[in-house]
């Protein structure tokens, strides 16, 4: 079966002021051009082509992941793609979501959470789909609820709220999976520090 999946804040951080992008890169980037002289009297660096780098970077993430993804036990992924970037117009209450096309295994994805790992997905859905204040969850937060609910909207196939519960299975093994923090942060901030000056352009100080 072939679905989107939505990943969380945890594990795509977003370009709002985070190692993706932030006002201080443009700035960085600048300090350094002029320790070099790069930087003609006049002029200074902007990173113009915006729209490119977070495609490009958000590209590069899907496929660090695909590599982690090489070495995951429980046969569950297939195969992973970037599909799109979903910003919103605001950034109060939300960030940007990277959106994947996953091609995953239902019955290897139902074993590792209900069969191989049920306590710590317990804990999983416990952390993360808690309601509290300024967030009411619509996903069970232990283990024997969401399965009551995964096999409800089986038998009565509502596919939107079945691949809801899908996506928090597929959070769920990626975290197991993936090492998000050291090995795909750190390769795209090695990447970013590579490919900046390529979406950088000199531009005219303003007067």
């Amino acid at each position: 079966m072939r679905t989107e999946y939505y990943t969380t804040v945890n594990q795509f951080y977003g370009f709002y002021n985070t190692v993706y992008y932030s006002c201080d890169m443009e700035n960085d980037y600048n300090e350094k051009m002029d320790g070099c002289g790069d930087n003609p009297k006049g002029k200074h660096y902007e990173l113009t082509k915006y729209n490119e780098y977070q495609t490009d970077l958000c590209k590069e993430w899907v496929d660090i992941v695909k590599g982690q993804l090489e070495f995951a036990t429980g046969n569950v992924i297939r195969s992973i793609r970037y599909k799109r970037l979903d910003s919103p117009r605001f950034y109060n209450f939300e960030t940007d979501k990277l959106v994947a096309i996953i091609d995953f295994r239902i019955n290897a994805l139902k074993r590792w959470c209900f069969i191989t790992k049920p306590e710590k997905f317990n804990e999983y859905l416990n952390e993360h789909y808690s309601s509290r204040s300024g967030f009411c969850s619509f996903i069970p937060n232990c283990i024997g609820e969401f399965k009551q609910k995964y096999y409800k909207e089986y038998k009565t196939n509502k596919e939107r709220e079945y691949n809801n519960l899908f996506n928090v299975m597929l959070e769920f093994y990626l975290e197991c999976q993936v090492d998000f923090e050291t090995d795909v942060n750190d390769n795209l901030i090695y990447w970013i520090d590579d490919e900046l000056p390529n979406y950088m352009e000199l531009v005219d100080d303003e007067q």
